[in-house]
């Protein structure tokens, strides 16, 4: 998971670190590419992920 990048229809994300684990995922510590800000980012497991696009909440 470190190191790997995360996409987003604005952004890319570089994980630099996990910071949390919890039911319905990862909470990671990223850097955005286009400002160098630090975010966090919350990874949702996929059985949750395909829940809330079923019920069109993404």
């Amino acid at each position: 998971m470190v190191g790997h990048a995360l996409h987003s229809p604005s952004t890319r994300y570089t994980i630099l670190e996990c910071i949390g684990e919890g039911k319905f995922g990862k909470v990671a510590k990223c850097r955005a590419h286009n400002s160098s800000k630090l975010v966090a980012v919350k990874i949702l497991k996929q059985k949750y992920f395909q829940n809330m696009e079923a019920a069109g909440k993404t």
